[in-house]
């Protein structure tokens, strides 16, 4: 028999400490201005909120252009489960702080999801 390397019981033992936030995955509905324009509208996924994660430290870089020089910086969201409906057109919620996903990965269990994402200014 085969057994998995990462428990589903152990990951929810884990998430009081491991994964002390919560994420809400939303989605863009654009609505229309009175002039015929789209605005973009955010709204929570249901069966995507509050779900326990950990936001990790800011990682990126300088890049250098011919005219240009501007930093890329990049966070990641672990999450406690598997969500596969999850995908690089949302934007995940951590304590108020909007991020565009723009990397969505999971372990090989399927047991955690890793999000690469760039915080919204």
């Amino acid at each position: 028999m085969v057994s998995k390397l990462l428990h589903p019981r152990m990951v929810a033992s884990l998430q009081k400490n491991f994964f002390p936030q919560a994420c809400t995955i939303q989605i863009n509905e654009p609505t229309q201005t009175p002039s015929g324009k789209e605005q973009p509208h955010w709204v929570d996924i249901p069966g995507l909120v509050a779900i326990p994660c950990k936001v990790g430290g800011t990682t990126g870089g300088e890049h250098r252009m011919t005219e240009q020089i501007y930093l890329d910086a990049t966070n990641i969201i672990l999450l406690a489960g598997f969500f596969a409906q999850i995908d690089e057109t949302m934007r995940a919620v951590v304590e108020g702080q909007d991020y565009d996903i723009l990397l969505v990965n999971s372990n090989s269990e399927k047991a955690v999801m890793r999000l690469v994402t760039r915080i919204v200014l």
